[in-house]
């Protein structure tokens, strides 16, 4: 039986290689309970709720709107008089299968004043959109049915004492836990 002389002391040759091979069986159990993934997997990402096509702008004397590549975020600009009102309708659709809970933030330049969201852009009636929770100033939460488009509409104004020209009002959708 072979030995080998280790810090002064004979150590028999099997114990030394036992010891190599557990050794290296614990580091390769450490790779693999850490949970690291070797190899190549295709992904595709996709978002559920989308803007199906521009928000469309009612009631300004002229107007602009496009919206991100991704289709959860517009930006609309409008040209308004001191005291003019008009109206930015927002469609939205849930691609999932089940229904989803809705974040729209609109963000508005200068003095421009955000009204109430109303639902399917009946804004004539100036119905509230079904259970919509204004949760800030610029933020609205509400729940939106799985395979359907909404509209959602915002009445917007430039004060009286405030000076015409072209405002613009960027806005997002995202889902999000209710």
């Amino acid at each position: 039986m072979k030995e080998m002389t280790i810090f002064g002391k004979k150590i028999p040759a099997w114990i030394l290689v036992a010891s190599f091979v557990v050794a290296g069986a614990g580091a390769a159990a450490g790779t693999v309970l850490q949970g690291q993934i070797t190899g190549k997997a295709p992904v595709t990402v996709s978002q559920a709720l989308v803007l199906p096509t521009n928000p469309t702008v009612s009631g300004a004397n002229a107007q602009i709107v496009t919206k991100s590549d991704d289709d959860t975020a517009f930006q609309a600009a409008a040209e308004v008089n001191n005291g003019q009102d008009y109206e930015i309708d927002i469609p939205v659709k849930n691609k999932a299968d089940e229904w989803l809970a809705l974040e729209l933030t609109l963000d508005a330049s200068g003095p421009v004043q955000i009204g109430s969201i109303t639902k399917n852009s009946n804004l004539a009636s100036n119905k509230t959109a079904d259970k919509a929770i204004r949760i800030s100033e610029d933020t609205w939460k509400c729940n939106i049915n799985s395979d359907s488009t909404e509209h959602y509409g915002f009445k917007v104004a430039l004060p009286d004492d405030a000076q015409p020209g072209f405002y613009k009002i960027e806005g997002k959708i995202e889902a999000v836990n209710y």
